[in-house]
This record gives structure tokens, C-alpha cells and sequence, in this order.
């Protein structure tokens, strides 16, 4: 008897050990998304590059990653105008925090026509250069916000807008519509022509 359970062991041994790695695995690699909800029409930016650490992923498309996976996000923009941009604004929202999604905001720059004065340093982003970003700078505050909901850790959808950008000439371009200062009003802005909203493929 004793014989026969000690030639089990070393297979309920082994059993267990790949249950326990499968799971591991399981844990670590999961099915992750960077959701984006559509482009605009002759947008002034384009978003490229996008990447977790040193895999090129797309925007919509599911990709297998680690818990860390968002401090690890990646992409670049590119000033497609024909004018300098002196401020971007990117968001990144959380859904899976819902009924109230967190979100974090981030402006590169400093958005004029604002009485707020933004921290960090000025932006002068000129036709064809590109600006890289790196969630890793930011990764301290999204997990701030995330977890007044949930652990970071367990995020799956990382919903990306950059929506809005800010010109040199006091315009500013906001979801795929361009505005200009108001003169007579400090903070309001008036329609110059209405943007074109191209879903997600």
C-alpha cells in the first residue's frame, strides 16, 4: 500500500505543479485592449506607433499581456497641420470602472485661450515632428484613479482619445471640429467648420 501511494505522489506532484502554472499563466497573460472610438476627417494629429513595451499592437484589436501591461503603453503623434501645436489633450478612460468610469487627463503643453495655467512644460510641436508619449510617466496617477474603483492590476480596456489640440495662432482643434477665440468673450470659442466623425473599422 504504502509503495503504491508513494509512485503517485511524484504524479499528483507534477498534476498539480502544471495546474498551478496554467493558472499562473492565466493570471499574468490575458486578453487586453487599447480602445479607440473613431478618427475625424483631416484631423491635424495622427496617432502611430502604438506599442506595449516592445510589441507593436493596434488600436481595437486584442493582445495578450501582463497585469503591469499599462505602465507599459506607448504611441506617438504626429503634427500633420501645417501649423505648430503648443498643446494636445489625451484621456484615457477606464469602463471597467463603471457606473462612473474614471478618468485621467493629460495635456502636453499649455491650451490657450484658459485662464489655467497648466503644469509642466510648454509644447511647440511643428509641422511633420512627432511627439512621443509614454504611459509610464503617467502610470503613479492612473493607478490613483483606477483604484478608488479596482486594482490597476486587473484593467483589461484602456479606452485612448486624443481629441483636441491647440495652435499657435490662438485656434484650437477639438473632435475633428476647428474653433477660434471669441474676442469679445475670454474663454469661449467660436465654430469655424464642423468636423467629419469616422467610426471605428
Amino acid at each position: 500500500m504504502y509503495q503504491r501511494s508513494g509512485k503517485r505522489i511524484p504524479r499528483v506532484a507534477a498534476l498539480t505543479a502544471i495546474c498551478l502554472f496554467s493558472v499562473t499563466t492565466g493570471a499574468l497573460a490575458q486578453g487586453k485592449l487599447v480602445k479607440r472610438n473613431g478618427w475625424y476627417r483631416n484631423a491635424p494629429i495622427e496617432v502611430f506607433d502604438l506599442r506595449v513595451k516592445d510589441r507593436g499592437i493596434s488600436f481595437n484589436e486584442a493582445f495578450e499581456a501582463d497585469a503591469d501591461w499599462l505602465k507599459n503603453v506607448s504611441l506617438k503623434i504626429r503634427n500633420n497641420s501645417k501649423k505648430t501645436i503648443v498643446c494636445i489633450y489625451m484621456g484615457a478612460v477606464f469602463r471597467e470602472t463603471a457606473p462612473a468610469p474614471m478618468m485621467h487627463s493629460k495635456f502636453f503643453g499649455h491650451p490657450t485661450n484658459a485662464n489655467i495655467r497648466r503644469a509642466g512644460p510648454p509644447l511647440e510641436l511643428k509641422p511633420g515632428e512627432v511627439l512621443s508619449v509614454s504611459l509610464a510617466d503617467e502610470y503613479e496617477q492612473l493607478k490613483a484613479v483606477v483604484e478608488h474603483k479596482k486594482p490597476i492590476d486587473s484593467v483589461t480596456v484602456l479606452e485612448l482619445e486624443i481629441t483636441r489640440a491647440y495652435f499657435e495662432d490662438g485656434t484650437m482643434w477639438d473632435l475633428g471640429e476647428l474653433y477660434r477665440p471669441d474676442p469679445d468673450n475670454f474663454g469661449k470659442w467660436i465654430l469655424v467648420e464642423r468636423g467629419v466623425w469616422i467610426p471605428p473599422m
